[in-house]
């Protein structure tokens, strides 16, 4: 796990070749194209030049003068993560009329919005890279403790526990709360193959995703020998979620309203087609193509 560069790594072998195609020259396809760098980052140009003292005609000694740049290579640079304290302070502000000839000042001060953890010392930024590292990168936090010990901050895992069930209780659960009530008033819900949706009260229609009943027909094609796969039931199936998506795309620039009208006149006869279909047979248990047929009945 650890010293995957050891092993990989194989000082015999050579430099990618430089071959010639069609009277120009290109480094071979195993090698990152300078063309494929994203062109959405910053630039940071570096530029060299002679020193002063090297600014000599090498013919004549006299001197030189800049008449142009070469492009030379274009590099792909990261820099790590870095901690800065942000300190906050406000503008006060006081009457100089009042000053003068009022019995009292009015203070008026800047509006300062409120710190994302009353009392605590952390930004939404600092919450957010910890919440990131656990749960998306699976970084557990007491490597995150040793992380921030290498940046020279004493920043214990039971502190970035409490920030993130504080956080969550005050940030993340208002948004929940809102979600679920806007969720509510809608007549369908949509969900992808998660069982635990299909344990929802009787009330409750789950609609399915079609993206995971495709998978279920590619998954039993994929369970055939080659020369049984392209006549499959399977393959049938999966031909009737691929003229749907292929119809989807052909809306996706339609408005909502359109979109609908579209998917009335022509999703809609293919949708009925696909379950009269589905009634033709009855695949055997235990087997790709019964879990599609299972997953479809669960959402129809």
């Amino acid at each position: 796990m650890f010293n995957e560069a050891e092993i990989a790594s194989d000082i015999l072998v050579p430099e990618p070749e430089i071959v010639e195609i069609e009277k120009h020259y290109r480094k071979r396809k195993n090698m990152v194209n300078q063309k494929d760098l994203p062109d959405n980052l910053p630039i940071e140009v570096i530029e060299h030049d002679l020193p002063a003292d090297e600014q000599v005609c090498p013919q004549c000694d006299g001197n030189l003068h800049s008449i142009g740049t070469e492009a030379l290579r274009r590099e792909l640079k990261l820099i790590p993560a870095r901690a800065v304290i942000v300190e906050h302070i406000r503008k006060v502000y006081g009457c100089r009329h009042c000053e003068k000839n009022e019995c009292s000042v009015p203070i008026v001060k800047a509006a300062v919005s409120n710190s994302v953890i009353k009392g605590g010392f952390a930004s939404a930024e600092t919450i957010a890279h910890i919440a990131t590292q656990k749960f998306v990168m699976a970084v557990p936090l007491y490597r995150q403790e040793q992380e921030w010990a290498r940046y020279g901050l004493n920043l214990s895992r039971q502190t970035m526990s409490n920030w993130l069930i504080k956080a969550t209780f005050d940030w993340l659960e208002p948004i929940y709360d809102a979600l679920k009530e806007l969720l509510c008033l809608r007549r369908v819900l949509h969900a992808d193959g998660y069982e635990a949706y299909h344990g929802l009260s009787d009330n409750i229609k789950v609609v399915g995703c079609f993206a995971h009943a495709r998978r279920k027909f590619d998954e039993a094609i994929k369970g055939l020998p080659k020369k049984d796969q392209a006549g499959s039931t399977a393959m049938v199936g999966k031909r009737f979620c691929d003229k749907l998506f292929s119809l989807e795309r052909d809306f996706a620039k339609l408005s909502p309203e359109e979109r609908h009208q579209q998917r009335q006149e022509l999703s809609k006869p293919l949708l009925d087609e696909f379950y009269r279909w589905l009634g033709t047979f009855s695949p055997p248990e235990k087997t790709g193509l019964h879990a599609a047929a299972v997953y479809i009945a669960k959402s129809a």
